[in-house]
Parts: structure tokens; sequence; C-alpha cells
């Protein structure tokens, strides 16, 4: 096949608009066939957050889901509200159809960007792009998913589109900054919807520090996007901060505390580490290595080849792009927009390897990266047809090397979550104490709502810590507590209970537990506790 040369129009294909209907919808068939995913984190915090929210638990239970008991619930309020209201398949349709809308947005990105090609051609390699970022080992693994890593590049990819669909005013010496503006408020959204996604505002802000153009074009530029984006995260992630700052006194809490200095934990960062490399080499070519073993980036087996390919492509269009003049049309790009896609993605990724290293939160740039790859081809001086053959192989290979975690996936069952709680006598004050790592937060909407849970031990909080707010807190609350405790636990973790308890005067009861069966986990068990010695002493 040979590209057209021919400039296409402006106006989307109606093929397109077919293909952005249609698409949507089998993805949701295949989210659908995939499984229910209900795994550690929305057992953890995907449901209880936003449980909390509305209930006013803030200040009733403490450290329940580890450091997530304090992230911003509301981008979970919709999946709060559909569990109850749909069935099981339905609600996995829905979340894997609006996963789907990436496709629709990869497309219309690639429409608008392959701008030196006829119609017939970018529909074409705009479709085989934006089905390559749909169906990437990472991609399928959240398709349908509860984690939001698969909406949040709804936001990222939106901005990026606005920025492309009128690249003629914004890569140019005056105008464009409202667009540019309306943009930054879309990629702000999506760091405000979960903050991790600030990697792509810093790294699309940035990029256009690196374009070729006047000076005063580029800061007004990067002040138009970045207050955009700044309005963007303070309209998702504003409120929740300053509830935050309130409670706490800091609005990231409980991370940056080395810096914020919140009494209510130890000061430190809290990041978490596990995946940083080791060695500077590792860093430095860090893709070769969690291509090959996901376990650098994830607690999970998956593969996706897309990141890896930019990686190496990218520098090599680096080097034809330096020589190119900024209105050249030799590509399959224009010059401007096609160097400031590279340049973000690039930064991005930079941002997560100095911050995170966890897959998840990059899967919006693997979404991106085969249209980086395609770009950085289309810049290489070779014909169409080699280019293309190029190409196809390349989306080819990562293709068939792909693949998504399905082991943690379920089966559907007739609701999403269902929990089947003992009989408690009286409608009295319970605390129900818990120790280990096992996410366990999702049981607690079930339980009686003068029933309230401490976390004694675990991931933020430790049960031999004698200092740090919440520590002191949850000291508190039992030695003024008068009614029943109980402790709620996996029995694989009976000992760091028992340790726990320990650490606060408190020991199981000689009664018999009792198990709280669900339908997503192993059930764990509800045990009486006693004080080891009257309250007081």
């Amino acid at each position: 096949m040979k590209l057209s040369r021919t400039r296409g129009t402006t106006s989307l294909s109606p093929y397109a608009w077919l293909l952005t209907l249609i698409v949507p919808v089998l993805l949701g068939l295949l989210g659908l066939a995939l499984g229910k995913d209900a795994g550690w984190d929305f057992q953890n915090y995907h449901y209880y957050n936003p449980f909390a929210l509305l209930h006013d638990r803030l200040h009733q239970d403490i450290a329940v889901g580890h450091h997530a008991t304090y992230y911003n619930p509301i981008p979970y309020l919709p999946l709060y509200w559909l569990i109850d209201h749909l069935s099981a398949r339905s609600l996995g349709w829905v979340l894997a159809t609006i996963h789907g809308l990436n496709f629709a947005l990869l497309l219309w990105l690639g429409w608008y960007l392959f701008t030196t090609l006829a119609p017939r051609s970018r529909l074409l390699l705009a479709t085989a792009l934006a089905l390559a970022g749909s169906l990437g080992g990472g991609a399928l693994t959240e398709l349908g998913g509860t984690s939001n890593d698969n909406l949040i590049s709804l936001f990222v990819l939106a901005g990026l589109l606005v920025l492309i669909r009128y690249q003629t005013q914004v890569f140019q010496a005056r105008g464009g900054l409202l667009i540019t503006g309306i943009a930054g408020v879309l990629m702000g959204s999506a760091a405000g919807l979960k903050l991790v996604a600030v990697i792509y505002a810093a790294g699309f802000t940035a990029a256009f520090v690196f374009l070729p153009l006047p000076v005063g074009r580029r800061i007004a530029l990067l002040l138009a996007f970045g207050l955009g984006e700044i309005a963007g995260l303070l309209l998702f992630a504003g409120p929740w901060m300053l509830i935050l700052w309130r409670e706490t006194g800091t609005p990231l809490f409980p991370y940056f505390n080395d810096l914020f200095q919140s009494p209510l934990i130890n000061p430190t960062s809290q990041r978490d580490m596990n995946f940083i490399p080791a060695s500077l080499v590792e860093r430095l070519f860090f893709p070769f290595y969690f291509s090959l073993d996901s376990f650098k980036v994830a607690e999970f087996a998956f593969r996706d080849m897309h990141i890896l390919m930019a990686f190496v492509l990218i520098p090599i269009a680096a080097l034809f792009t330096l020589i190119q003049r900024p209105d050249s049309h030799r590509g399959w790009t224009a010059s401007l927009p096609g160097r400031y896609l590279l340049l973000g993605g690039s930064l991005s990724y930079l941002a997560w390897l100095i911050l995170f290293c966890i897959y998840r939160y990059l899967i919006p740039l693997e979404m991106l990266a085969p249209l980086l790859i395609a770009i950085a081809v289309g810049t290489m001086p070779l014909t169409d047809r080699t280019r293309l053959i190029a190409l196809a192989a390349l989306l080819g290979i990562a293709q068939l090397l792909a693949y998504p975690d399905s082991q943690r996936r379920q089966a559907w069952g007739d609701r999403y979550l269902e929990v089947e709680i003992p009989p408690l006598a009286g409608d009295v004050p319970r605390l129900v104490v818990m120790a280990g790592t096992s996410p366990l937060a999702y049981l607690i909407p079930y339980f009686p709502s003068r029933t309230h849970f401490l976390r004694l031990d675990g991931y933020l909080v430790s049960s031999q810590d004698r200092t740090a707010g919440l520590a002191i807190a949850m000291r508190v609350r039992l030695e003024k507590h008068a009614g029943p405790i109980l402790a709620l636990f996996q029995p694989f973790e009976r000992e760091r209970l028992m340790q726990a308890l320990a650490a606060y005067d408190l020991e199981l009861a000689d009664s018999p537990c009792q198990q709280v069966t669900s339908s997503i986990a192993e059930p764990p068990f509800l045990c009486a506790v006693k004080a080891i010695r009257p309250r007081g002493n």
C-alpha cells in the first residue's frame, strides 16, 4: 500500500464517526469476557472511600485502607452508586465501554495529527494506531476495571486532542492561548482525579519550553497550559485537599510528610519505593527491563512492548527532527505538533521514572505510544512504503507479544459485591480493630453504622508506634470505649494481629470466631477482643 501525499481535509471522516460508535461497545464486550475486577485496590479503598465521604467516616475510622484511606474519593463516587444499582455484568460493560472511549480519542488524535496524508490513508493509519493503543497489555489489564488509570487517560488524551485539533492556532507566533488553556484544564483534571497523573501535566507543560518557537511564545503557551492545569486539578481535587488540610495539616496526606510535617504520622515521604530501579544502568535502560519482566513495575504478570519501542525510536527521530525546518511536511505529521507529542511523552516518562516506576500510572502513555512510534517512523528519511512496512512490523510484533494480567479476574455473579455479616447483638457502639496488610475496608459499609474501625498495624501505622498522632488517637479511642471490641482479620495474619493487640493491652477473647463472607475474597474472621488488664491500670 502506498500512502497518498495529498493533504487531507480537516473534518472528521464519516467512517471515523462510525468506528467511534462501534468500537467502544465492542471493547465493552471484551471487558465482559475478561471477567470482574475486584482485586486488592477495590477491596482496599475503591468501594470504601466514597462510602466514607458520604457517611462522614473520616473522623470515625482510622487508617483502615492504609495510605489509600486518605485518597480522593470523588472519582469513585459513580462506581459506588452503580454497584448498588446495576447487575455485575451491566456494571462491567459500562466500565469497559467508558474505557473503550480511549479508542475514539486516539482515533481522532491520529486523524488530526497526520494532516499530510489523504483522508483514506489518514483513517487507516489512525485506526490501526488507535486499536494498538487500546489493546496493549496494560490497557487490557485494566479494561473494565476499577483502578481509573483507563479513566484518567481519557482526560490526558482529550487535552492532547484539543491541542492537535487546533494546532494551527496553538503552534504559531500568536493567538490560541484560550484553546491551550482549555487543553490544560483537561490535563489538570486527570491529575485532579488521580494525583499520579501529574507526570503528564508536568511532561506536556515542559514540552512547550523545547519547541523551536520565539521565547515569548513558549512562555505564553506554558503559562496558559499550566494555569489551565491548575484549574482542572483544583476542580476535582481541590475540595478533598481542603478537607485533608483541615483535618491533617497537609493537602497531600499522607505523602510528602517530610515536607508538610503533619503530627498524625512520622515525618517521612511515605512514597512507595519498591519499584524504583536499584542501579543507574537499570534506570537508564529501564524499558528493556520491565518490558521483559513485568514484576519490575507491577505485582502481576503482563507484557507490552510499545513503550520500549518508543524509547528506542524517539531518540532516532530526534536526530531527524532537529535538522528539519519547523514548517517541514516531509514526514507524516506537521513538524511542531509531532515534535510536541514526542517531547511531552518523553518528559512524562522521565517524571514517572523519577517519582513512581509503577506501571499502572504509565497506561495513558502506553496508549499513546503507538502514535509516538508512528510519528518517529514518519520522520525517518525513507520511502512511504518502507516506513509503512516498518510500522506495520513493529505494531504487529508488539501485539503478538502483548498479553494482559487475567489471573486476578473473577466470575461475574449476580451482583458486583455481596457481603454477609454475622449477627451482632444490639445497636450499640462497637470498635473493630484490624492488623496486617490484607484489604478489608470493602466490608465496612455492610456493618451497622455505629461500628467504627481502627487498623492498629499496617502499612501506614505500626502497632509499636507510640508517638504519631494516628497511633495516639487509636489508643485514646480504645481507652475511652466502653462497648464491645471485635477483631477483623485474615486467618494467615493471626500472629500479626496478636502482636498488635498485645501492644494495645488487648487479646482475643475465648469465645468462638465467626466468618464474614463475600462474593470477591476469602472470608476473614470476626472475633471478640478483651483487655489484658482492667482499663486504667
